[in-house]
Formats: structure tokens, sequence, C-alpha cells
């Protein structure tokens, strides 16, 4: 064999043989890589197609337009990249902007002679429908014109054509609205539908398309409006001169011609230079970690069966080198081998996941309401995909290669196992490389953030490809310990130790599962426990309320249907209350929001996290809704209603006072407190009223449901509204009792009051979660045993069928199975439960750390000890079993070879 092409021609012919002669170990492995692949490539089709580039989506955005150009209210400065959506920022005019909005006459000067602009405007609307409140949004423009082809399809109908007309999507279509019907929106102008149209980017949300001037003059005006926006044609197209020229009118830009030809790193302003690439380098680490994990997991769990193969290989190999073949060729007789199953499975994982992917797409588009792009297969990234599936397989096929390279020629062609005393190298860089994961998950917990995240993730490889290392001697020391124990279970130790090249990569396949398994345990149990410790309940437990979000009703309105709603909940539980508050916080016009602040320096009083009964309780008594006072806190409330002052709740943890930007804790001796009366008008801002300053006494509380309770006398002065907030049910109120309520309230129209009963902290989504992680992580841990150990089980069959011929019985054989199985799963679960307690332990830092509110500890750990011992312990011996029950009990005798 002549040069290395000649001599690899030969050796794959002669593997091609081989994995035709061994259909059922091809199988296995070409199982083990080709499923990650298709996995991998299907998912990243859809995912790929799914995500629409700017290039892919400019239509959405500009029909036919050359240009979208977003208008900011007020002036100032824009700094952009190429898309705006995506990279951009705003500066007020005292940065070098102007100071005032740009006008239509303002942006044709600066595209120049033959520019047409189309407005259009976007607004949202809280409107009824039916027997539900809805936000609704509304684009408005002539869609008629051709500009506008592409940002909407029209499926039925007309577009709008005349004010007073609008088309809707099938959102509102299942809310029963048809072409034909008249709508409003917030009282407003009657609307007419005149046809059936969906957005060409997102489809989950009510939204209509109507003629301009259709909703300016609602009663109420909307919820939100966005700045003007317009399409913008332009001879020859919008270039990045043009962009920057109404960057500085306060005007963002999305250009086709841009887009198309996009600016270099120098032509961007120099303020973008603070728009790092942080989060693609993020993404890109995260990207990395999770396919060498991927990729090592893959290894390990091919790599027993290599060994096997190997083994069998064992005779001609040694002859090979006994006629001068080198050890590089040794090797390559056995890496050929992974190059062809390798290179089988990549590419059938390849052709079939991109066939799932295709199969897949229109599946996950029913269930996403964004629209997905034309079908998109990134043929180098998925090349990528299966150039790791076949790379995986010559990894793993690596360790069996030098082993076999290094087998001692005599014992083999003399019939004795040939393999030699491993070496002392890699324990040590086990060692090195688990300390180095210990490190990175201390930097990882104190650095927390992305980073952080990352590190705490390299951590945990970093630690496994070190335990990994290790298991070397730790078998062999295992071995050495295994002296006095049964027949079998010392048969399946000493194996194991004696044949390191096989059992190595199984245990760490267990290992790396486990780790993982063990890490994510620790981390959803801390983040529950953190979850658990700061609830705060809204209502005593078993007690409750109904409340109704009458923010877009007019005051005749929100009077008529607070009344129905009492009546309706009175019937059904005649110990309801209504509870009344102070000001109305719906922010629209002519509402009032009440707060307390501080007379010295204006910082505003934070006296209570809570606020479902409203941030002000109206009453002259202590109401008999539970409040969470005990019987002292009760009477010292009354008492001090009684004298005509305002009573303060606070948790005790709650933040008392923000002071210069910092939280001041609550001053329980406070004797006075100030409430200032804020009133939105039809600009939508909040205008401060006066300050009305009243006597106080600040009580302690188990939990907040409201920032206090405001003397009516009290509430006169403040000239605020006194308004409906909650109906309160003293409870206990059982789960027959609260549907009752809600389908009383649902048959007299008002089925979006809701209906709220205190059950407590509910963490059973949480215990679900840790034993949905421990059934995988038992799953991933059988099916790599059994592969293990039936793959040892073949190879051993030689010295299964000695044991026979001396008396052993056929249930020995059973035994030794379920004892090697115990070995690899229970070595491999106990290595992860370790190593797994580093990563999971330091992820609790970045997940918990609670420092936000200044209440509790800042840091929750919380280690689940039954999952664990499940893991480490149930699931090998869950193993064992399955694998003693499956293991034939009968060999035929065949020739001893060790």
């Amino acid at each position: 064999m002549r040069g290395p092409l000649g001599g690899w021609r030969a050796l794959l012919r002669l593997a091609w043989r081989d994995v035709l002669r061994n259909k059922g170990r091809s199988a296995l492995i070409l199982a083990m890589i080709a499923l990650p692949v298709l996995g991998v490539t299907a998912a990243h089709v859809v995912i790929s197609t799914a995500d629409v580039s700017v290039a892919e989506g400019l239509d959405r955005h500009l029909g036919t337009a050359d240009a979208l150009l977003e208008v900011n209210e007020g002036g100032g400065v824009v700094y952009q990249g190429a898309d705006p959506h995506d990279n951009a920022g705003w500066a007020g005019p005292e940065d070098g902007g102007t100071d005032r909005t740009a006008t239509q006459a303002d942006i044709a000067k600066v595209l120049g002679e033959g520019t047409k602009l189309h407005a259009q405007r976007l607004d949202w609307f809280n409107t009824r429908i039916g027997q539900h409140n809805v936000n609704v949004t509304v684009h408005s423009a002539d869609f008629r014109d051709p500009v506008f082809d592409g940002t909407w399809d029209l499926t039925a109908g007309r577009a709008p054509a005349r004010v007073g007309e609008i088309a809707v999507n099938a959102q509102l279509v299942k809310r029963g609205v048809r072409m034909g019907d008249t709508v409003e929106l917030v009282t407003g102008r009657p609307l007419e539908v005149v046809g059936e149209a969906e957005d060409a980017s997102y489809r989950g949300e009510p939204s209509a398309w109507a003629y301009p001037g259709s909703v300016d003059d609602t009663r109420q005006g909307p919820m939100y409006s966005t700045n003007t926006t317009y399409l913008a044609t332009v001879p020859g197209g919008v270039d990045w001169d043009a962009v920057r020229a109404l960057n500085k009118l306060g005007v963002s830009v999305l250009s086709r011609e841009v887009i198309a030809h996009p600016p270099s790193e120098d032509q961007l302003p120099p303020e973008m230079s603070d728009f790092g690439d942080d989060r693609a380098d993020v993404i890109l680490a995260t990207a990395i970690l999770v396919s060498t994990m991927a990729l090592l997991e893959v290894v390990l769990l091919a790599g027993p069966a290599f060994a096997v193969g190997a083994r069998r290989m064992q005779r001609n190999l040694a002859q090979v080198a006994a006629t001068g073949g080198t050890p590089g060729q040794v090797r390559r007789a056995v890496l050929a081998t992974a190059v062809v199953l390798g290179g089988i499975a990549a590419g059938v994982g390849l052709v079939v996941g991109v066939v799932l992917g295709r199969v897949g797409v229109p599946i996950a588009q029913h269930y996403d309401q964004s629209v997905f792009g034309p079908f998109d297969v990134v043929w180098s990234q998925v090349l990528l995909i299966a150039l790791l599936g076949w790379l995986s397989a010559v990894i793993a096929a690596l360790v069996p290669a030098w082993i076999a390279s290094r087998q001692d020629i005599v014992k083999v062609l003399g019939g004795r196992r040939g393999d030699r005393a491993p070496g002392k190298a890699s324990p040590v860089l086990g060692a090195l490389l688990a300390a180095a994961g210990i490190a990175a998950a201390v930097v990882g917990a104190r650095h927390g953030g992305d980073w952080g995240t990352i590190a705490i993730a390299a951590a945990a490889v970093l630690a496994v490809v070190g335990g990994v290392l290790l298991l070397s001697p730790v078998l062999a020391l295992v071995g050495r310990l295994a002296g006095r124990a049964p027949l079998p279970l010392r048969y399946a130790v000493r194996d194991a130790a004696r044949h390191r090249a096989r059992t190595v990569p199984a245990i760490g396949a267990v290992l790396a599962t486990v780790t993982g398994v063990v890490a994510l345990c620790i981390a959803n149990a801390s983040d529950a426990e953190e979850s658990r410790e700061t609830y705060r309940p809204s209502a005593g437990l078993h007690a409750g309320f109904v409340s109704f979000d009458d923010a877009t009703l007019a005051p005749d309105e929100r009077a008529v249907a607070w009344h129905a709603i009492e009546k309706a909940v009175h019937e059904e539980d005649p110990e309801s209350e209504v509870m009344y508050q102070l000001g109305h916080m719906g922010g629209m016009p002519g509402d009032q929001e009440v707060q307390a602040v501080e007379g010295r320096d204006g910082g505003s009083l934070l006296s209570g996290w809570g606020g479902y009964m409203g941030s002000w309780i109206v009453d002259d008594h202590v109401p008999a809704a539970d409040l969470g006072l005990d019987a002292s806190g009760k009477a010292k409330a009354a008492a001090a209603l009684a004298a005509g002052k305002v009573v303060l709740f606070t948790d005790g943890g709650s933040p008392g006072v923000t002071r210069d930007g910092k939280v001041v804790p609550p001053d329980l001796h406070r004797d006075s407190v100030d409430l200032q009366v804020t009133t939105y008008g039809e600009d939508g801002a909040g205008h401060s009223g006066r300050t009305t300053s009243a006597p106080a006494e600040v009580i302690r509380v188990s939990f907040v449901t409201t920032q206090g309770i405001v003397p009516h006398a009290v509430a006169k002065r403040t000239g605020a509204q006194v308004m409906p907030s909650t109906i309160s049910l003293p409870g206990p109120v059982s789960k027959a009792e609260k549907d009752t309520i809600e389908k009383a309230l649902a048959g007299i129209g008002y089925p979006d009051a809701r209906v709220y009963v205190e059950r407590g902290w509910n963490g059973r989504d949480n215990v679900l979660l840790l034993w949905v992680l421990a059934a995988l992580g038992g799953v991933l841990m059988l099916g790599g045993t059994l592969t293990a150990t039936f793959l040892a089980l073949s190879d051993a069959a030689p010295d299964l069928a000695t044991l026979s011929a001396v008396g052993a019985s056929p249930r020995e054989r059973r035994l030794v199975a379920a004892c090697y199985a115990l070995v690899v799963g229970g070595i491999g679960a106990v290595g992860g439960a370790v190593i797994g307690l580093v990563p999971g332990i330091a992820a609790t830092w970045p997940l918990t750390s609670n420092t936000w509110d200044g209440a509790g500890p800042s840091h929750y750990l919380d280690i689940p000890w039954l999952v664990i011992l499940v893991v480490v312990v149930g699931l090998p011996l869950l193993t064992a079993l399955v694998v003693g029950l499956c293991a034939r009990s009968r060999l035929p005798l065949v020739a001893r070879i060790d």
C-alpha cells in the first residue's frame, strides 16, 4: 500500500466489509450517531425557516416602497445600523439633534425631488366585543395603494375605501366579528367591516386595518399610539448618506438599498460603539458549549462499541503488526470503521433530518403566531452538523485505535489479551481539568449575568471531561477493593477494570448524563425555594376577591358595571363586601392616582407592594376582609381610624421610601403622611396636583394587599375620586364556589371579571419538573448502560462460557450481567452526582440572587436529596434488574482466550 490514499482505500474497503459482517453492532453505532444528527438537523431547518432575516422580511415592512421612516415626536437624533429594528439608539435634542418633530417637507427635502411619502399609523385600543374586553391593533392607511402590497394579505372582501370602514383579521373573526358587522372602538365612531385580512409578519393578536381618519376621533383615544411612520418611494432609492441625514432629524430608516449594501464599520456613527456584540458572543459561546457537550455524550456512548469492534479485530491487527505494519496503519485500520460508519450515519441523519424538518415546518407554524419565511436550509450549517456527527464517530474510535496499536503482539497471537497498562498522564490531566471546572464555577457564581452563566456551563463541561479522565484509576481502585465480593460482582468489577477501553466511555456517558440532571435539579429546586420564600399572598388563605378591569370605561359605565357585578357576587356569597379605593390608576383622561410622598425631599413612600384592593382603601373602619392583620394589629388600626389617622401597612421587608435613588427601610414610627394626587390629562400625561398631609399610623402585616386605609374625611380633603376597586370574599372559598361565582359573572355579561382565591404558594410544577429531569436522566442512563453492558457481555462470551463449563449455574450469567450494569451505572451515577454539585450549586447564585427588594437572604440553595438519591441509587439498581432479566442465561461452550 503506497501513499496515504492507497492505504486508506484498502482499509476503508475492509471496514465496509466488517460493517456488513457485524450488522447488529453497526446498526447500534449508526443509530447513536444518526439520531443526534437527524434531530439537530430537523430542528435547525425549522428554526432557520421560522427565523425571517431582515432581507427576507423586507417586503413585510416596506411593501413596494424604498424605505420605512419612523419619526420621533419631539425630534432628537437617531443612531442606527443598517437595520434600526436590530441596532439603534436615540438621544434628545440637547445631544445635537433637532428640537422639533420632522415634517413631510423636512423629509422630502432630504430625499430629493420625486419623493412620495405614504403615511401610516398604528394604534392600540381596548374595546368591548361581545362579552369580552379585547386589545385591538389598528393600522390606519389607504391600503388600496399598491405601495402597501406585502405588508398585509387581504383574504376576503375589499380594502377600506372611506372613513368608517375597516378590515379585520382571523383573531377578531373568532370573536364573532363578520363582514358587514358594525363595531365600535372605545365608544367611538361605528366602523363597518368590509374585509378580512392578515398581517404579513404576525397573526397572534386581534388586528384591524382602517381608512385614515376612521379612529382619529374616538372618545377616549387609543391606549397607545406609535410615532408617525411613512413608506417612502424615492427615485434611485435611499442610500446611507440619506439615512444619516434623516437620523439627524430624529427619523429612523429601514432602507431597501442600505440592507442590500450595508455600511462598513467605519461608516457607522461613533455612538454605535456602545452597542457591542456581547449578545452575539454569548449566543456563540452557548452554542459551542452545547455542541461540545452533545459531541462528548455521543462519543462516550459510541466508544464502547468501537472498543468491542477493535477487540474482535485484535488478532488480525496483531498479524498486520507482525508482518511489518506500523502502529499508524493499525490505528487507521480501526479508524476506518469509524470513518465508514460515521459517514453513513451523518449522511442518513442529514437527509432524513432535512425531510423531517420540511414536514415539521407547517406543524411548528401552526403553534407559532409569527409568520415563517420561505423553506430555508442553510446548507453550510447543516453540513457542519453532519460533519460534527461524523467527527463524533472518529473521536469515539480514537482511544480504541490507540490501544489497538499498543497491544502486545506476542500475547495476542498466543491467544491472550494484549492490553497494556494505562498511562499516568490521563489522570493528571483529569485532575487539572476538574480543578479548572471548579475555578470556572466559582468565577461564574461571582460574576453573574450571561457570561457568568456561560462560565458555569463551561465549568460543567470541564468537570465532566476531567471526571472521565479520572475514571481509569477509579476503576483500578474499585477492582482492588472487590476481592471479597461475591463472584458475580467480583467478576463484573474486575472485568470492567481490565477492559477500560470499553468500560470508561460507558461510565463516562452515564456520568455526563447524571451531571446534567443533578445540576439542573439543584438549580430548579433552589429557584423554587426562592419562589417559596419570597411568595407574597394576595389575600388570606382560602379567602379571595373579585376584580374587574374598568380602565377603558366611562365613569357612568363603571358605576353600572360595578353595580351589576356586586349584585351577582352578593347573591352567591352574602358575606362579600365592596372595597373602595382612593383614585383610579387606569391612566385614562380624568383618572387620578394617589401616592404617598416623603415631605422632606419628595421621595416616593412605598409602604407595601400590594394593591389588589387598590393602592388605598377608603373606609372609616377596619374591613372584614383579611388584610394580614393579627388581633393586636386590627385593634391598633381601628383606634387609628377612629382618631382620623391614615393607616399605613408594611410587611417589614418592603422598602419604606426611595430617597436619592436609594432604598430606606420602613419607618415604623412615622406619625404623618403626605398624599399627592396625580391627574391624567387628554394627552395621557400625569399632572401632579396638591399634596394633603394627614396623621398616620404604621402597622406591620403578615402580607400586603394595599398600601393602607384612608378615612373618608382625609379622602375628601385630597379631592381624589373614590371608586370601587374589588369585592372581597372573606372565605373560605371552595373551588366549586369560585366556579359558581365565575359562571354568575359570565351570565350577566362580565366573564372578564376575575375571581381570585388565595391558595398559597404552589410548587407542584417545580416538583413535576424535578421528576421529569430524573426520568429523562433515567432513560439516558438506561440506554447507555444497556448498550455498554450487552457489548461487554458479547465481548466476554468466552469467559462466561468457561464459567458455565466449570459448574456455574445459568443464573450466574444473569447475575454477572446485572452486576456489570450496576458497576457501569453505579460508578457513573455517583461520579456524576459529585461533579454535578459543582455547577449546580454555582448556578444558584446568578439564578436566585435576591437583592431587588432588600428582603430575605441574598441567595437560596436547596439540594433535592431525594431526587438525587433516586438517580444515584434507584436508577442503577433498576438498570441492573432490567439487564439481569434480559440477559441470556445459557451460552454455547467456546474456547477460552484469557
